[in-house]
């Protein structure tokens, strides 16, 4: 709240209140959610009168967009919802929606939209991934579960930045999360630091989700991104693969063993380079004992042998560290 006063030999005055509101409706089978919502109330008298609007005070009443949106619909045939942020220190715009039909199929749409570059530079970019899951597609012993699609523009993707962050597991949040709502800052994080602004390239990608074994009851689970980048200021091109493997055995309600495996590679069309990075992470067991993964080197010699403690870990104790298979050499 501010307050003015007129100096002599001048009259009047000014008052000027302001706030960010958040606030929720529910409306039948709709839920909306607002947050912060700016409102700016002006009175001023120090204008001339015939300058006021209202005669007695000039009035104002002013808004800001708000930071976030969230709407949860549950409509029988048709439910679910999704957010949009905006985030005034980077200028970026970012959401997810998800909306599941007839309780089976479930659509998901994530985006992030920049308006500056990692310099601060005017640059707007952006990036999309929409999938359709639960398809339950079977042919033998390998279930379809999920397609989608992938597109970025003025984005590049920073394939060291991905290598290292692999132990982690952040492709999960990015290869059909499984809730992308909740999981929205994880998601962004994900998105920036991956597909960095870089002016003049862009990313097309096929993403595929397939389970082996008993549908309901899948021995192994793949979700896979292939993508295609075009760099527009260097006339190149490059393949580009995301992979998440995870395998719970023998099955999630009775586990003895759980492996999560994660992969990116590349393929640089004009220079023939070639690289694949594996990383096995988050490995849990039961009373077992774990081999050692084999460390190679794709179209290179075999590198020497990275061992997990021979020892299995008990449910609840830490979790495995990554073993790692590492990048390969040029391939021609």
């Amino acid at each position: 709240m501010a307050w003015r006063s007129a100096d002599a030999p001048a009259t009047g005055w000014a008052v000027a209140a302001g706030g960010l509101i958040t606030f929720s409706v529910t409306w039948g089978p709709m839920y909306l959610r607002v947050d912060q919502l700016g409102l700016l109330a002006e009175l001023d008298t120090m204008k001339l009168q015939k300058d006021r609007n209202l005669g007695l005070v000039d009035a104002h009443v002013d808004a800001s967009l708000p930071t976030g949106i969230a709407l949860n619909i549950d409509a029988g045939a048709i439910s679910g919802g999704g957010a949009i942020h905006h985030d005034p220190a980077s200028g970026d715009y970012y959401g997810a929606v998800v909306l599941r039909i007839a309780k089976r199929v479930t659509l998901t749409c994530l985006g992030l939209v920049s308006t500056r570059d990692g310099q601060g530079n005017q640059l707007t970019s952006f990036i999309l991934i929409g999938t359709v899951e639960h398809l339950g597609l079977t042919a033998g012993f390998i279930t379809l579960d999920g397609l989608g699609v992938l597109y970025a523009a003025d984005r590049t993707l920073d394939v060291p930045a991905v290598r290292a962050a692999l132990p982690s597991g952040k492709l999960k949040y990015l290869l059909f999360p499984a809730d992308p709502v909740k999981t929205l800052p994880e998601m962004v994080a994900g998105l920036r630091t991956f597909f960095p602004p870089k002016e003049g390239t862009h990313i097309y990608g096929l993403l595929v989700k397939l389970t082996f074994g008993n549908a309901d009851h899948p021995l192994l689970r793949a979700d896979l991104a292939l993508m295609l980048e075009r760099d527009g200021n260097t006339d190149t091109s490059r393949l580009l693969v995301l992979g998440r493997v995870s395998s719970v055995l023998p099955q999630e309600q009775a586990a003895v063993l759980t492996l999560n495996l994660d992969v990116v590679g590349e393929f640089d069309f004009d220079t023939g380079f070639a690289a694949l990075d594996a990383v096995l992470y988050e490995v849990e067991a039961v009373q077992q004992f774990l081999p050692s993964p084999a460390r190679r080197r794709s179209g290179g010699p075999a590198a020497s042998a990275s061992r997990l403690p021979s020892a299995g870990s008990t449910r609840g104790s830490p979790r495995r560290p990554a073993s790692r298979w590492c990048r390969g050499s040029p391939w021609r």
